[in-house]
């Protein structure tokens, strides 16, 4: 698969896997991706590594311990990967390596914090927007990106909103949304997606990436919001991420 416009050419490197998220460590040369499997009511997730060539693929946690794997994210400081289990409701964590070997996944447990319905330090930013999927923060202009996969016109975009206004405290804490922004087309970057879901960021050349459930990648201008498919037909997409080469 080629990208002829572009002076990358893209592979397939790995075959076979259920849907998910995939995410990379950088300086580290691996590929990781959670597979959530066929079944929400089964445990049938499992988490993968692998090269950055598609070698040596590994099931670092087989399937039978977890259910619906999505989301993943690395902290290269601490060398651990946290992902989430949708039905299994339940955020994970791994240490990639131990005196005597990679540590076993472990379950995130929940803090106690205050009551929310009493809360005033969080604050709604938009309410009732169609059906928003990932998130990017540019934590230099402090302008959040988001992609929507609900119904046009306001639906199957990317949006971008300046949240650099410092947050004012929550009076309203049994109504939370109602001081929040509602969907608006002043928001939209991009439009006509096909159930836009993954999202990432190449800020230093002002471009995004955005794949969705079509099975297209698209890359996009930050400023014009013009966008070009880079691959077409990759199956169900989801979740994407751009490492700098």
């Amino acid at each position: 698969m080629s990208t002829p416009k572009h002076e990358h050419a893209g592979r397939l490197i790995i075959l076979d896997l259920g849907a998910g998220l995939v995410d990379t460590a950088p300086g580290k040369g691996q590929i990781y991706v959670t597979c959530m499997g066929n079944s929400t009511t089964t445990n049938e997730g499992h988490l993968m590594d692998a090269a950055g060539d598609g070698t040596g693929v590994e099931v670092i946690e087989p399937n039978g311990a977890m259910f619906t794997l999505k989301q993943l994210v690395i902290d290269t400081t601490t060398e651990r990967l946290y992902w989430a289990d949708r039905e299994g409701m339940r955020v994970m964590h791994w240490r990639f390596q131990g005196p005597t070997g990679p540590y076993p996944p472990r379950q995130h447990r929940h803090l106690r914090r205050p009551n929310p319905a009493s809360r005033t330090d969080i604050q709604a930013l938009y309410a009732h927007l169609p059906e928003l999927i990932d998130l990017e923060l540019d934590a230099a202009t402090q302008a959040l990106y988001w992609t929507d996969r609900g119904d046009p016109p306001l639906g199957n975009t990317l949006n971008r909103a300046d949240v650099s206004s410092p947050l004012e405290p929550n009076t309203n804490v049994t109504n939370d949304a109602a001081a929040a922004k509602g969907p608006s087309k002043d928001t939209v970057v991009a439009g006509k997606f096909h159930e836009a879901i993954g999202l990432s960021l190449d800020l230093p050349r002002h471009r995004t990436f955005v794949a969705d459930l079509n099975g297209s990648v698209y890359a996009g201008d930050l400023d014009s919001g013009r966008k070009e498919v880079l691959i077409e037909d990759a199956g169900t997409v989801t979740g994407i991420v751009y490492c700098e080469a």
